[in-house]
């Protein structure tokens, strides 16, 4: 972070100390690559090595230098080539624009700002169209960088509860956003500010969302358009998304005969996609498995939940189908100090060497999902009653009746 000497006409007025020109340092902003190398040999280390992250501007700086090094072009010059220019970023440049383009708020501020080595860290002029291209590249390949990198997935914790390291990002992590579940919500962002400037780029991978904040003027401003946009936009995305669960995927979905199995799909806010009844082969597999598989959700009745893995697979037929897994989650959470840890993303059940609850769904008209394959029971269920029918629960028993009107489901 830049030193308190540089940000502030009279230190001495904030209880610090008077100090020699000596002590004044020698790179602030803007400044060279020597300097910026020579202040930093000497500056000691936050933490010791591979024990910590924090947040770092200077880390920055030195990438600016390796990429200047490696390529032989000045930073600016290789960001316009390698990124802005490619994905049609023509608005964003690290030259200042002409005054009648930008919102040059009253007082102090940086609008004709040159950040020199430290323009990896700020100093990009840009719009939120501009920034929304760039936004929508991640969102695309954030995961496709490198065969060992997720660029969403966080790199270390920070001292708060749901707050966490990215590379380059600041990830957050909240259960507030969406009242109707527990479900967590994660938020891939970066913020940044100069003097009379405070911009904020926030990404929703669950919902593919973007959202760019540019502000000038008061520092809250920015907290107030972003309580206001992300709360109203992500609960209406949940509200879509929940609406798209029961449309697309919910109903009663049968196994030709002789067999008896019988599989109903349900929806609600709180509880997403579920299984709400099973039958295999004439056995109610709830029922069945609350016993022998209860060990695996703290030995509580659980439901089985459906979740995308986001892959999917071909037939025969040149059909693409989506593939989901199927996890127990536990109906009841208990008050205890460990009642929060829920691990769910562990290695499917499997049996005779199938995952037990892959789950293939086929499309149909529409979009609707004709066809369930229940990939561990090796058997495919098509669709015969719901559908975008509405959200009410739909009881089988074992002999493939439902309870409201006693008709067959399958003969």
């Amino acid at each position: 972070m830049s030193d308190i000497f540089y940000g502030f006409p009279d230190a001495v007025s904030l209880g610090l100390p008077p100090v020699s020109d000596e002590g004044v340092p020698k790179c602030d902003s803007p400044c060279s690559g020597d300097d910026l190398l020579e202040n930093l040999a000497i500056r000691q280390p936050m933490w010791p090595p591979k024990h910590k992250s924090s947040y770092s501007n200077i880390n920055f700086d030195l990438l600016g230098l390796v990429v200047e090094n490696v390529t032989g072009l000045g930073y600016a010059e290789y960001v316009e080539q390698a990124i802005l220019r490619p994905l049609g970023m023509d608005s964003s440049s690290f030259i200042k624009p002409d005054d009648s383009v930008g919102v040059l708020p009253s007082g102090f501020n940086y609008w004709d700002y040159e950040g020199g080595v430290q323009r990896p860290t700020g100093g990009l002029y840009s719009t939120t169209s501009d920034m929304s291209k760039f936004l929508r590249h991640v969102l695309a390949t954030h995961n496709t960088l490198s065969p060992q990198l997720n660029w969403f997935s966080p790199g270390s914790y920070s001292e708060s509860l749901s707050s966490y390291y990215g590379m380059p990002w600041e990830i957050y992590r909240t259960s507030s956003m969406l009242p109707s579940t527990l479900r967590p919500v994660t938020f891939i962002t970066k913020g940044g500010s100069l003097p009379g400037y405070f911009t904020y780029v926030i990404m929703a991978p669950d919902y593919d969302l973007g959202i760019s904040i540019f502000t000038a003027g008061p520092a809250d401003l920015l907290d107030l358009i972003r309580e206001a946009v992300t709360v109203t936009l992500l609960r209406a995305a949940e509200e879509t998304a929940q609406r798209d669960l029961n449309d697309r995927y919910t109903g009663i979905f049968a196994a030709a005969a002789p067999l008896n199995s019988t599989l109903v799909l349900t929806q609600s806010d709180t509880k997403a996609l579920y299984i709400d009844s099973f039958i295999s082969n004439s056995t109610v597999i709830l029922e069945a498995w609350q016993g022998p598989l209860s060990s695996l959700t703290q030995g509580g009745p659980f439901r089985i939940q459906l979740v995308p893995s986001l892959s999917s697979r071909g037939d025969d037929a040149g059909r693409k189908g989506e593939v989901w897994r199927g996890i127990l989650v536990p109906e009841k959470r208990g008050t205890g100090a460990w009642d929060d840890q829920c691990m769910t993303n562990y290695d499917p059940l499997s049996y005779a060497n199938k995952p037990l609850l892959e789950v293939v769904f086929w499309g149909g008209e529409g979009a609707v999902m004709k066809e369930i394959e229940m990939v561990g029971f090796r058997v495919v269920l098509e669709r015969v009653e719901g559908g975008g029918e509405g959200r009410e629960t739909l009881d089988v028993n074992k002999d493939g009746f439902t309870k409201e009107n006693g008709q067959k489901v399958l003969g």
